[in-house]
């Protein structure tokens, strides 16, 4: 009996210690979107829902967003809510939960491409401070912390560029940037937790990375762009650094080499993680930093058996992220992003066994090692200044806004102060002395 009961004690210790292995599965189970067409964009709202859109069409065969709240896919606004009649590019979230939504569907006399905002609502168009005939394409859409709403895109063909819009809540500005030149193509837009604001794109024929100041547009520094890179995807990071990938390669001559994720710290340029580290064989469509410093990148790349995956940096070297051929996805990766919970989201041009478009979602917390967080607590919640982590000894803190930005970390502490953030709701986040995630908890600042 005593050797019964000391190998049921043994089992229960290494279950309770056991890692849990991440796996990727189609959001909503199998066809639970079942989009006709491509997905380009996705986003995250506070409340934790997940958006999508792209080149894919509902009953009527008008263009949508599709929003995931946990338990099925609708469309947002309901059916024919926003009629776009063109792909949507690019979607985003503000920290009140609004979307935003362009791209190349246009308005009824054909003059322009549209950004349109959903309140909770209704959807409804955001002023041009262009005019009627500047907008070709709209390409990206961000927020910063003060939410403030960034656009940028193509101009028609003639108009001189480039130019950055800001939508402050009540007011569309026209932002000029660099020389003015024919025909630019600003493919991206970015905010950090400091509030600058990163874009990148083509200027003629010259490709680079470029920050918002208050009004002025200035080159972010270091030269990248001489074998004519093109930088499809940007993100930040909180110590200011940009990621940037798309079409740079690592040879000495146009054409040759590696494709790779570059990071800037404004003086400089280098290879994340060292040369051939990725080693990506095809460009990179998608560069997503989530609110635990982790770099993640998708595109047209592929591993060694052909499929599409996507490639995780932790700091030290890339992986495929959920082990090889966990994802399998057979065409190209565009669009990637996370929730509250710390769930990585990706879509793109893949397709399931019925051939339909759909989101994959890693889950458990990105395949980080979990363990109990039953005796782990914070409180109080909501919390007016101070939290404490109840149930562990030398934790480290970290609070993010729900857009995946760090504003306030702690480390061996068990207090961190919320007092000069403002009301919301944030993500706590605690781990224990091996930098495992043991608590994830939303918390309203009052």
């Amino acid at each position: 009996m005593r050797k019964i009961i000391l190998f049921v004690a043994v089992m229960m210790v290494l279950f309770s210690s056991q890692k849990i292995q991440a796996q990727w599965a189609e959001v909503g189970g199998l066809n639970g979107l079942a989009a006709n067409g491509p997905i380009k964009t996705m986003c995250t709202d506070p409340a934790g829902n997940i958006y999508a859109a792209g080149g894919f069409r509902n009953d009527s065969g008008k263009f949508y967003v599709a929003k995931w709240d946990g338990s099925s896919w609708s469309e947002l606004g309901g059916a024919n809510g926003i009629k776009a009649n063109d792909t949507i590019n690019t979607i985003c979230s503000d920290n009140q939960g609004n979307i935003y939504a362009g791209g190349k569907f246009i308005n009824a006399d054909f003059s322009n491409s549209l950004v349109e905002k959903w309140d909770g609502n209704n959807w409804s168009v955001l002023p041009n401070p262009f005019g009627n005939t500047y907008w070709n394409s709209i390409n990206s859409i961000c927020s910063d912390t003060a939410g403030n709403i960034y656009i940028v895109g193509d101009l028609w063909t003639g108009m001189q560029g480039p130019f950055i819009a800001k939508w402050d809540g009540n007011i569309v500005n026209k932002i000029a940037f660099g020389t003015a030149t024919l025909n630019c193509k600003v493919y991206t837009v970015c905010s950090d937790s400091l509030g600058k604001v990163f874009t990148s794109g083509l200027y003629g024929a010259d490709g680079r990375v470029m920050f918002l100041d208050g009004n002025t547009m200035t080159d972010y520094g270091g030269n990248i762009w001489a074998y004519g890179f093109v930088s499809y995807s940007i993100c930040s990071d909180n110590q200011g650094n940009i990621y940037a990938g798309g079409t740079l390669r690592n040879g000495n001559y146009p054409g040759i080499g590696n494709y790779y994720v570059a990071k800037g710290n404004g003086i400089t340029w280098t290879e994340l993680g060292g040369k051939d580290a990725l080693a990506a064989n095809h460009p990179i469509r998608s560069v997503f930093r989530d609110g635990l410093g982790r770099i993640f990148a998708g595109g047209d790349f592929t591993n060694a058996s052909g499929k599409n995956y996507v490639a995780k940096f932790d700091g030290m070297c890339w992986t495929e992220l959920g082990g090889v051929n966990s994802l399998a996805a057979n065409n190209t990766i565009r669009t990637i992003c996370t929730d509250t919970a710390g769930n990585i989201y990706v879509a793109g041009d893949f397709t399931n066994a019925n051939g339909k478009y759909y989101v994959a979602v890693l889950s458990k917390s990105l395949g980080i090692n979990e363990t109990s967080t039953s005796s782990i607590s914070i409180s109080p919640n909501p919390t007016k200044d101070i939290i404490t982590i109840k149930g562990i000894t030398e934790p480290t803190i970290a609070v993010y806004n729900l857009m995946g930005q760090k504003l306030v970390s702690s480390q061996d502490s068990k207090e961190v102060s919320l007092a000069q953030l403002p009301a919301g709701m944030y993500l706590v986040q605690v781990f224990n002395n091996d930098m495992e995630l043991v608590k994830s908890e939303k918390v309203i600042r009052e």
